[in-house]
């Protein structure tokens, strides 16, 4: 089974999470990090998943081994994510999840990249059904990403698979609002996110 190289932008921490209007500053800020490790480390955990990239913000990650750290170029984050896929084999297979996603499990990530593998590209689509959590490709097929506004409508256009069938409930479930988090609690977060919160 050839492995996948995860490609994760995480933004600074400045200004991070605004929405989430129950939380100062600092704690959206500290929140915001937490969220991506949570994600990383659910990322290590996969069997499917060979090599992960940083992009963006230093995420404490610890001494895990496969993850690399990339500087965001300042120009984007379909940017960064596109400066980031060029350091990856085009043959090797290639998930860009979002870092927001505190309750995405291993068993998300391997169902969808199970999935994924029939398809030349693939998205999941957020719980809005608007935006999009994750974009696959396989073989040398060009990434593409459109993340931002309305990215699902963007990457199907462009012909990517939605995998909208899957049940995939923490990949789904990115946290930007005080619901998306209440609804990510329900769901169950990573340690990281739960230790902020208790």
């Amino acid at each position: 089974m050839q492995q996948w190289t995860a490609i994760v932008p995480v933004k600074a921490a400045v200004d991070a999470k605004s929405r989430l209007i129950n939380h100062s500053a600092a704690q959206r800020a500290a929140l915001a990090l937490a969220f991506a490790e949570d994600a990383i480390n659910a990322l290590t955990e996969s069997p499917m998943i060979g090599r992960i990239i940083v992009v963006g913000a230093d995420v404490s990650t610890g001494p895990r081994s496969g993850i690399e750290h990339f500087p965001d170029p300042g120009l984007g984050l379909n940017t960064a994510i596109d400066h980031a896929s060029r350091k990856v084999d085009p043959a090797h297979p290639v998930l860009v999840m979002v870092a927001d996603l505190p309750a995405v499990g291993t068993a998300d990530i391997d169902t969808a990249l199970l999935h994924a593998s029939g398809h030349r590209r693939s998205i999941i689509c957020d719980a809005a059904g608007t935006g999009t959590t994750a974009l696959m490709r396989t073989g040398s097929t060009t990434l593409q990403p459109a993340f931002g506004p309305r990215s699902r409508a963007h990457h199907v256009a462009s012909g990517a698979w939605d995998l909208s069938d899957l049940d995939v409930p923490g990949m789904r479930r990115d946290v930007d609002t005080e619901v998306d988090l209440w609804d990510a609690l329900r769901l169950g977060v990573g340690p990281r996110t739960r230790l902020l919160l208790n």
